[in-house]
């Protein structure tokens, strides 16, 4: 009987391959492992080896822009009117039906809507009403700015005025209020004199002329027409005088009940736009070089000489010299700071409601808070500055 041969495995072999098959898993475990943070480096330097561990750490800085648009904190307006304000400020205007009275209306209007105060119109003119606010019996006046220079000379203030005026409680509120004003003669088409120094001759011989003062009483118009020119020529002015005021003389002279206009004039006036339709032949009659030199002399060059343009009234057919002056808005001293900011505040940012008023409104920024020998009033100073106004 035969025995079948036995295999025996040495116990050495069976240790060889577990020790491959540990090791063949190990490697795949490793390499099935996250990729370590800290990298590891090793350099060959003869004659051993070193091996060096460097950790790498980055900062990355990020800069970003960002704009931010602060939101403003809005101020509400205060409610007006405030509590040390008066119940009613005065102006004073021209005559009832006069372009300075129309203006003042529009004005006055505005400002009472906007500021809450009663805004009274008084009849006046242009030299009454710098005496009326120098002497506190108004708060607010529209004039010329001649009148200013003419009335701070002691002997010309005698004259017109009556008495030496003092000016040092008057401001200045708003310069350009309203167009230049230019001194002018017009007549009817029939009217056989031809210059300012041939109607005064006329007036000098006792001849019957009929003469519109196109201002009020009290008016620039008024004092050049009875005071200088009757000093300079000897004619009585009560004997020739048929009217007063702008649009009356107009229509008198429409209607052959007035001869010539003497007038301070401004562009615009709807009454010789009316002229011009009723007498398209109406008749300038011209300033005599003689006379021109009279009234700069004797209102101490306030005047400023210019030309009136062809087309300025359809019945000016020639340029027209003249003597020109800016109507200005004056204010008592005393007037509070701030209302006379916030007048003027509301004058400027009406302006379109107002011009549409009165064609007689001119409100110029550039040189609204400039007249020469005059004070401006603290608060319309202020608002000027805050605006960018004043330079």
């Amino acid at each position: 009987m035969s025995s079948k041969p036995s295999m025996r495995i040495p116990i050495t072999a069976i240790l060889v391959i577990v020790v491959i098959i540990s090791a063949f898993v190990g490697y795949f475990a490793g390499s099935a492992a996250a990729v370590p943070r800290t990298v590891t480096i090793t350099e060959t330097v003869a004659p051993s080896v070193v091996t060096t561990t460097v950790t790498k750490t980055e900062k990355v800085t990020i800069t970003e822009t960002v704009t931010v648009t602060p939101t403003p904190t809005s101020t509400p307006p205060p409610k007006f009117p405030l509590p040390h304000w008066p119940k009613e400020v005065i102006i004073r205007a021209s005559g009832a039906a006069g372009s300075w009275t129309i203006l003042m209306m529009a004005v006055a209007n505005v400002l009472e809507r906007e500021l809450g105060v009663r805004f009274r119109i008084e009849f006046g003119g242009s030299l009454v009403n710098v005496i009326a606010v120098a002497k506190g019996d108004a708060d607010i006046g529209i004039t010329w700015s001649l009148w200013i220079p003419t009335l701070s000379d002691p002997e010309l203030s005698k004259l017109f005025a009556k008495e030496v005026l003092d000016l040092s409680d008057v401001r200045l509120l708003v310069a350009d209020i309203c167009e230049f004003g230019f001194l002018w003669l017009v007549a009817r088409p029939d009217f056989p004199a031809n210059t300012s120094e041939e109607v005064f001759t006329m007036l000098k011989e006792g001849k019957p002329v009929r003469v519109g003062v196109g201002g009020s009483k009290g008016a620039i118009e008024d004092a050049m027409f009875s005071i200088i020119f009757p000093r300079y020529y000897g004619y009585d002015p009560a004997k020739y005088i048929a009217v007063f005021g702008d649009t009356p003389s107009v229509q008198a002279l429409i209607e052959g009940k007035a001869d010539v206009i003497f007038d301070q004039a401004t562009p615009g006036i709807a009454a010789y736009h009316q002229l011009a339709m009723a007498l398209p032949n109406a008749k300038l009659i011209k300033l005599s070089e003689k006379d021109v030199n009279l009234l700069m002399e004797s209102m101490r060059y306030s005047f400023e000489k210019c030309v009136l343009p062809v087309g300025l009234y359809d019945f000016v057919k020639e340029e027209y010299p003249s003597l020109c002056t800016k109507g200005i808005l004056i204010a008592r001293k005393e007037l509070p700071e701030d209302l006379a900011y916030y007048i003027v505040k509301v004058i400027d940012e009406h302006q379109s409601e107002i011009k549409a008023a009165s064609a007689n409104f001119n409100f110029n920024p550039s040189t609204a808070w400039s007249s020469p020998g005059l004070e401006l009033h603290p608060g319309a100073a202020k608002y000027f500055k805050e605006k960018g106004y004043m330079k």
